[in-house]
């Protein structure tokens, strides 16, 4: 910061967020992929009735992308993902709204857009979390690669002290990975659905991932 203070150490972790304090000043470069997954907005909002409480997450298609619903303890996490091209914040809440008996009260507005660093670890700096990346809320992706990539670190810190090319172990591993949540989020928007703006327009905005060109029929016959 502007504060005048230096910190010296072997090692730091960028977990600022979409700011990416530390990892922009040594050069992480972010790689939209928004040609992929073209959602750009989020609703989060809790609700404290947990009576049918489910074992699984519930994800199901609204006129401009996806509401989900997911039992955390004591309360449902919950949500509404989809591309304010079509749809603005406003309608939105309304619009997942008439799915709840419980009122919508939303404790996060996230403007975001699908993307990584070009490199999660630059010299002794690793970016984790959504410094790192986020592909979108959909199934929480964000949480479970962040612990992934904690781990991994952990695991990989004493090699790196030995040799620094360690590094890019841990950056083809995670682009690997970024790119698995994608392809996996990606087949969420592959459906049959024309009864909206959003769904006619959306097979022309949307460039399959190279894993979806190569599977895409197989998963249709199989």
């Amino acid at each position: 910061g502007d504060t005048g203070i230096t910190h010296t150490a072997d090692l730091f972790i960028d977990s600022s967020g979409f700011k990416r304090v530390i990892a922009s000043k040594v050069g992480a470069k972010f790689i939209s992929y928004k040609k992929y997954l073209p959602m750009n907005h989020a609703l989060a909002f809790p609700t404290d009735d947990i009576s049918d409480l489910k074992p699984y997450t519930l994800s199901r298609a609204l006129s401009s992308g996806w509401n989900w619903r997911i039992s955390t303890q004591g309360r449902y996490g919950n949500g509404y993902v989809f591309c304010d091209d079509f749809i603005d914040a406003t309608k939105a809440h309304d619009e997942v709204q008439s799915f709840y008996t419980e009122e919508v009260k939303v404790a996060k507005d996230i403007k975001f857009e699908a993307g990584r660093v070009d490199k999660f670890w630059i010299n002794n700096v690793v970016s984790i979390g959504l410094s790192a990346s986020f592909v979108e809320p959909l199934e929480a992706s964000s949480i479970g690669n962040s612990i992934l990539q904690s781990f991994a670190l952990c695991d990989m810190l004493e090699s790196w002290y030995l040799d620094r090319s360690v590094a890019e172990i841990y950056n083809n591993r995670f682009t690997e990975c970024f790119d698995n949540i994608v392809d996996f989020v990606q087949l969420h928007y592959i459906t049959k659905r024309n009864d909206t703006e959003f769904w006619k327009q959306l097979p022309s905005m949307m460039e399959h991932t190279d894993f979806m060109k190569e599977n895409l029929e197989l998963f249709k016959k199989s």
